[in-house]
């Protein structure tokens, strides 16, 4: 299974963001979208995932456009945006398998394997650290078991610590899946494949 960016375009008010973006998404291996602020990556993430509109170009996987698959983002790619996706309401364990379906006992497991602490499986979201927060959400992401992942600088704000135990699953996962990290993180860069988004 692979997804094909052919010559993707996609402006805002006239303002070219991206333009005749191609690359090719194994379903293993690690790329890393590289570039400055507002160079496009979180786009890019956005319009693999469908939750944009391509302008110009065309997005496959296994050769079906994006566009007429239906559940992509159930049954092909978990997209783990930037900001807050934990839902506030849920405790930290049923975020976990509430959300994805799984079991407790095996929320439980992918939280201990993030080095998230039995002690906070109860608690809300709000009332966890940053790093606890991240690593929840990453975890979250782990038990959707899609073929392709989509994540958008999921150590930015992290203390090292944390950093690192992402870093670490990410690359172990990248051995599994798909993976396409949106990142400024030198560390990850040094351990994908990068695509450049400050050429246009």
């Amino acid at each position: 299974m692979k997804i094909k960016v052919k010559k993707v375009s996609k402006s805002f008010k006239k303002k070219t963001i991206i333009k005749d973006l191609s690359f090719d998404i194994d379903d293993t291996g690690l790329i890393c979208l590289k570039g400055e602020s507002g160079s496009g990556k979180t786009t890019v993430l956005n319009l693999i995932s469908g939750l944009l509109k391509i302008d110009e170009g065309s997005i496959f996987i296994d050769g079906k456009e994006i566009k007429d698959i239906k559940n992509l983002r159930k049954d092909f790619i978990t997209y783990l945006p930037c900001g807050n996706s934990l839902i506030e309401s849920l405790t930290i364990i049923e975020n976990i398998n509430l959300v994805s379906g799984i079991s407790e006992e095996e929320a439980s497991r992918l939280l201990s394997k993030l080095k998230v602490s039995s002690s906070v499986y109860y608690l809300y979201p709000r009332e966890i650290s940053t790093g606890e927060y991240k690593r929840v959400c990453f975890a979250r992401a782990l038990a959707m078991d899609t073929p392709f992942y989509l994540l958008d600088e999921p150590t930015s704000n992290l203390d090292e610590e944390s950093a690192k135990i992402l870093i670490k699953e990410i690359t172990e996962l990248s051995k599994k899946k798909g993976v396409v990290v949106a990142t400024h993180d030198s560390r990850l860069l040094k351990k994908g494949k990068s695509v450049c988004l400050d050429e246009k």
